[in-house]
Protein backbone atom coordinates (compact mmCIF):
# COMPACT_ATOMS: atom_id res chain seq x y z
CA UNK A 1 0.00 0.00 0.00
CA UNK A 2 1.02 3.61 -0.53
CA UNK A 3 -0.08 6.73 1.35
CA UNK A 4 0.06 10.33 0.20
CA UNK A 5 -0.90 13.49 2.07
CA UNK A 6 -1.38 16.75 0.20
CA UNK A 7 -2.01 20.19 1.65
CA UNK A 8 -3.35 23.00 -0.48
CA UNK A 9 -3.89 26.68 0.13
CA UNK A 10 -5.31 29.24 -2.26
CA UNK A 11 -5.63 32.97 -1.51
CA UNK A 12 -7.23 35.49 -3.85
CA UNK A 13 -7.62 39.18 -3.05
CA UNK A 14 -8.88 41.87 -5.37
CA UNK A 15 -9.88 45.53 -5.26
CA UNK A 16 -11.80 46.43 -8.39
CA UNK A 17 -13.81 49.08 -10.14
CA UNK A 18 -16.44 48.37 -12.76
CA UNK A 19 -18.64 50.56 -14.88
CA UNK A 20 -22.33 49.76 -14.95
CA UNK A 21 -25.07 51.52 -16.84
CA UNK A 22 -27.86 53.26 -14.95
CA UNK A 23 -31.17 51.37 -14.62
CA UNK A 24 -32.77 53.34 -17.44
CA UNK A 25 -31.29 51.93 -20.67
CA UNK A 26 -31.79 55.31 -22.37
CA UNK A 27 -29.63 57.00 -19.72
CA UNK A 28 -26.09 56.81 -21.06
CA UNK A 29 -24.33 58.13 -17.95
CA UNK A 30 -22.08 55.41 -16.61
CA UNK A 31 -21.34 55.20 -12.91
CA UNK A 32 -18.23 53.52 -11.44
CA UNK A 33 -18.85 50.87 -8.77
CA UNK A 34 -16.14 49.67 -6.43
CA UNK A 35 -15.70 46.28 -4.83
CA UNK A 36 -13.36 43.93 -3.03
CA UNK A 37 -12.95 40.15 -2.99
CA UNK A 38 -11.07 38.12 -0.41
CA UNK A 39 -11.25 34.35 -0.89
CA UNK A 40 -9.27 31.76 1.08
CA UNK A 41 -9.32 27.99 0.51
CA UNK A 42 -7.46 25.53 2.74
CA UNK A 43 -7.54 21.77 2.47
CA UNK A 44 -5.88 18.45 3.10
CA UNK A 45 -6.17 15.28 1.02
CA UNK A 46 -5.32 11.78 2.26
CA UNK A 47 -4.84 9.27 -0.56
CA UNK A 48 -4.42 5.64 0.47
CA UNK A 49 -3.72 3.07 -2.26
CA UNK A 50 -4.62 -0.39 -0.98
CA UNK A 51 -3.23 -2.00 -4.14
CA UNK A 52 -3.06 -1.37 -7.89
CA UNK A 53 -6.86 -1.60 -8.17
CA UNK A 54 -8.25 0.15 -5.07
CA UNK A 55 -7.67 3.55 -3.50
CA UNK A 56 -9.39 5.76 -0.93
CA UNK A 57 -9.29 9.57 -1.22
CA UNK A 58 -10.36 11.58 1.84
CA UNK A 59 -10.57 15.37 1.40
CA UNK A 60 -11.18 18.06 4.06
CA UNK A 61 -11.64 21.62 2.76
CA UNK A 62 -12.52 25.00 4.26
CA UNK A 63 -13.43 27.92 2.01
CA UNK A 64 -14.01 31.53 3.14
CA UNK A 65 -15.40 34.19 0.80
CA UNK A 66 -15.71 37.85 1.65
CA UNK A 67 -17.15 39.94 -1.18
CA UNK A 68 -18.18 43.59 -1.14
CA UNK A 69 -19.87 44.77 -4.34
CA UNK A 70 -20.53 48.50 -4.77
CA UNK A 71 -19.60 49.05 -1.12
CA UNK A 72 -19.37 52.86 -1.45
CA UNK A 73 -23.00 53.11 -2.57
CA UNK A 74 -25.46 54.92 -0.34
CA UNK A 75 -28.37 53.03 -1.96
CA UNK A 76 -29.55 49.47 -1.37
CA UNK A 77 -27.71 48.29 -4.50
CA UNK A 78 -24.60 47.33 -2.53
CA UNK A 79 -24.00 43.67 -1.67
CA UNK A 80 -21.89 42.35 1.18
CA UNK A 81 -21.14 38.62 1.50
CA UNK A 82 -19.19 36.82 4.20
CA UNK A 83 -19.62 33.10 3.54
CA UNK A 84 -17.83 30.09 5.04
CA UNK A 85 -17.99 26.51 3.74
CA UNK A 86 -16.68 23.25 5.12
CA UNK A 87 -16.56 20.17 2.90
CA UNK A 88 -15.64 16.56 3.71
CA UNK A 89 -15.52 14.07 0.85
CA UNK A 90 -14.51 10.42 1.10
CA UNK A 91 -14.27 8.45 -2.14
CA UNK A 92 -13.25 4.86 -2.90
CA UNK A 93 -12.18 3.91 -6.43
CA UNK A 94 -11.91 0.26 -7.48
CA UNK A 95 -10.88 -0.97 -10.92
CA UNK A 96 -12.34 -4.45 -11.45
CA UNK A 97 -10.56 -4.99 -14.76
CA UNK A 98 -9.51 -2.92 -17.78
CA UNK A 99 -13.17 -2.21 -18.51
CA UNK A 100 -14.84 -1.18 -15.22
CA UNK A 101 -13.96 1.57 -12.74
CA UNK A 102 -16.35 1.75 -9.79
CA UNK A 103 -16.41 4.98 -7.73
CA UNK A 104 -18.40 5.40 -4.54
CA UNK A 105 -18.41 7.73 -1.61
CA UNK A 106 -20.02 10.32 0.57
CA UNK A 107 -19.87 14.10 0.83
CA UNK A 108 -20.77 16.47 3.65
CA UNK A 109 -21.00 20.23 3.11
CA UNK A 110 -21.91 23.00 5.54
CA UNK A 111 -22.36 26.56 4.28
CA UNK A 112 -22.70 29.34 6.83
CA UNK A 113 -23.66 32.90 5.96
CA UNK A 114 -21.88 35.16 8.47
CA UNK A 115 -23.03 38.32 6.64
CA UNK A 116 -25.14 38.69 3.52
CA UNK A 117 -26.72 42.01 2.70
CA UNK A 118 -28.10 42.32 -0.80
CA UNK A 119 -30.60 44.80 -2.24
CA UNK A 120 -31.56 45.89 1.27
CA UNK A 121 -32.24 42.32 2.51
CA UNK A 122 -30.30 40.74 5.37
CA UNK A 123 -29.63 36.97 5.37
CA UNK A 124 -27.07 36.95 8.21
CA UNK A 125 -26.85 33.86 10.42
CA UNK A 126 -28.28 31.31 7.98
CA UNK A 127 -26.56 27.95 7.50
CA UNK A 128 -27.23 24.96 5.26
CA UNK A 129 -25.94 21.40 5.26
CA UNK A 130 -25.94 18.77 2.54
CA UNK A 131 -25.15 15.09 2.98
CA UNK A 132 -24.71 12.95 -0.11
CA UNK A 133 -23.96 9.35 -1.10
CA UNK A 134 -22.91 8.48 -4.64
CA UNK A 135 -21.99 5.47 -6.79
CA UNK A 136 -20.71 5.51 -10.36
CA UNK A 137 -19.50 2.88 -12.86
CA UNK A 138 -17.35 3.78 -15.85
CA UNK A 139 -17.51 0.99 -18.39
CA UNK A 140 -14.88 1.25 -21.14
CA UNK A 141 -16.11 -1.22 -23.71
CA UNK A 142 -13.37 -0.34 -26.23
CA UNK A 143 -10.33 1.92 -26.49
CA UNK A 144 -12.54 4.72 -27.86
CA UNK A 145 -15.99 4.28 -26.26
CA UNK A 146 -17.21 4.34 -22.67
CA UNK A 147 -20.47 4.52 -20.78
CA UNK A 148 -20.62 6.06 -17.30
CA UNK A 149 -23.71 5.57 -15.17
CA UNK A 150 -24.24 6.84 -11.67
CA UNK A 151 -26.66 7.60 -8.90
CA UNK A 152 -26.42 10.28 -6.20
CA UNK A 153 -28.61 10.75 -3.15
CA UNK A 154 -28.61 14.21 -1.49
CA UNK A 155 -30.22 15.26 1.78
CA UNK A 156 -30.20 19.08 1.98
CA UNK A 157 -31.27 20.87 5.16
CA UNK A 158 -33.42 23.38 3.24
CA UNK A 159 -34.44 21.54 0.06
CA UNK A 160 -34.94 17.99 1.33
CA UNK A 161 -34.02 14.65 -0.19
CA UNK A 162 -33.31 14.06 -3.86
CA UNK A 163 -32.00 11.11 -5.88
CA UNK A 164 -30.40 11.84 -9.26
CA UNK A 165 -29.32 9.38 -11.91
CA UNK A 166 -26.82 10.15 -14.65
CA UNK A 167 -25.66 8.52 -17.86
CA UNK A 168 -22.81 9.68 -20.06
CA UNK A 169 -21.66 8.19 -23.35
CA UNK A 170 -18.08 9.08 -24.23
CA UNK A 171 -16.08 8.88 -27.42
CA UNK A 172 -12.32 9.49 -27.29
CA UNK A 173 -11.20 10.66 -30.73
CA UNK A 174 -7.60 11.14 -29.56
CA UNK A 175 -5.63 11.83 -26.39
CA UNK A 176 -6.53 15.52 -26.85
CA UNK A 177 -10.19 15.34 -27.99
CA UNK A 178 -13.20 13.69 -26.36
CA UNK A 179 -16.92 13.88 -27.11
CA UNK A 180 -19.54 13.30 -24.43
CA UNK A 181 -23.30 13.05 -24.46
CA UNK A 182 -24.86 13.05 -21.03
CA UNK A 183 -28.20 12.78 -19.34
Amino acid sequence: SKNEVSLYFNKYESDYMKISQANNKDNLSLTPKYGTKDNTKLGIIFNHKFDDKTQNILNFMQNKNNIKNDYLSTTTSKSLYDLESININDQVNHRFDNHHLLIGGFEYTKDKINTMLSSGENFTGISFTNKALYLQDKWSFSDKFNLTSGVRFDNHSAYGKQTNKSFTFGYDISDMTNYYIGY
